[in-house]
């Protein structure tokens, strides 16, 4: 759903470096990029395996426990997933060079006057709980002792998802396999002072 820019020029126009085929996830993409230009007749509609495949993934308390003693994070304590993302300032052509403003995570981003971290971690259902961030691979985001940052190379997707009790993000691919996975996900845009959808590079009737 992000990203869809890639097939057009700065200018809006359709770029003539169109693959042969463009497989989308569903009916909602592949009108959208219609009504932008993109020939209709090199889409096909497949769905998604990852997310399909997640949706059929069992996290036990048992898994949960094992994986949980084996990164050595706390047995009994709520734990808490922050999917990051970063949220651009500047249109999908233009850099993240500073030039055009700074990007940053998701996490920075203001909630009731406070940055969006602060304001989870303030949340009551949240008092006790142990933050732990899995940060976008070009992110470079690095604050407080209080978060544990899971690396890339530390654990894959399914091995974070299944020692977490909830998830906090709003566009990222984990966000989105959290929910398939059955997690109870909560989407930060309703506590967020501004944001809009662009600032994830996905266009307004993609994100609607």
């Amino acid at each position: 759903w992000k990203g869809t820019d890639r097939f057009f020029n700065k200018d809006g126009t359709v770029t003539h470096a169109l693959p042969d085929i463009i497989a989308v996830m569903d009916f909602e993409t592949k009108k959208h990029l219609v009504s932008k230009g993109v020939p209709e007749e090199i889409f096909e509609v497949t769905g998604h395996p990852l997310l399909e495949m997640f949706c059929q993934k069992k996290f036990t308390v048992k898994k949960k426990m094992k994986i949980r003693k084996e990164m050595d994070l706390p047995i009994k304590k709520k734990i808490c997933l922050l999917a990051s993302e970063i949220m651009h300032f500047h249109s999908y052509h233009q850099k993240c060079d500073g030039s055009n403003g700074k990007c940053y995570s998701i996490f920075e981003m203001k909630a009731g006057g406070i940055p969006l971290l602060r304001y989870l971690q303030q949340m009551e259902i949240n008092k006790d709980a142990l933050f732990i961030i899995r940060q976008h691979p070009n992110e470079r985001y690095k604050c407080n002792h209080e978060l544990r940052f899971l690396d890339w190379h530390e654990a894959d997707e399914e091995t974070v998802l299944s020692v977490v009790d909830e998830v906090y993000g709003l566009t990222s691919m984990l966000f989105q396999l959290s929910v398939a996975s059955g997690i109870p996900a909560y989407n930060v845009e309703p506590f967020l002072d501004e944001w809009k959808p662009n600032n994830s590079v996905i266009h307004q009737e993609l994100w609607e």
